[in-house]
């Protein structure tokens, strides 16, 4: 990785670690699996009891101004997503391919970890099942 990156990395990370809410995170995609990258994936994990809906408190949604923030701190586009929110196939693709940023509770984080893939792992038939009659439905289109 290169030093440019590395700094890019290093100001995500200050500015996040700063965030009471935010129990840890990560960057993913292109930025992580390749040489050049149209923007920056950044994941994190909020307390539970954290307001993140709270539109007084973040009038265009939590997402919109970490994204804002951190875009003009590294002067890159940021993609910002609540781990708690997304869908488990997208927990695990960050959790797998993702680099770990910095975390504060290890233990919500392996618990966090370890209910995805196992959700993952329990879930798989459901999405053989999905796929099947999907591609049928395209076949038979």
């Amino acid at each position: 990785m290169n030093s440019n990156k590395k700094y890019k990395i290093k100001i995500i990370t200050d500015c996040l670690k700063s965030k009471e809410e935010v129990l840890f995170a990560y960057i993913f995609g292109s930025f992580v699996d390749k040489v050049q990258f149209h923007d920056i994936d950044v994941a994190v994990y909020l307390k539970d009891d954290f307001p993140k809906n709270d539109f007084k408190m973040f009038p265009y949604g939590y997402e919109s101004g970490a994204s804002t923030e951190l875009t003009q701190l590294t002067r890159e586009k940021i993609d910002f997503v609540i781990m708690n929110d997304v869908p488990l196939t997208f927990q695990k693709k960050i959790i797998e391919h993702g680099i770990l940023l910095f975390c504060k509770n290890d233990r919500i984080r392996i618990y966090f970890e370890n209910y995805v893939r196992k959700l993952y792992i329990d879930t798989e038939h459901l999405r053989k099942i999905r796929k099947y009659y999907l591609n049928k439905k395209i076949i038979n289109a």
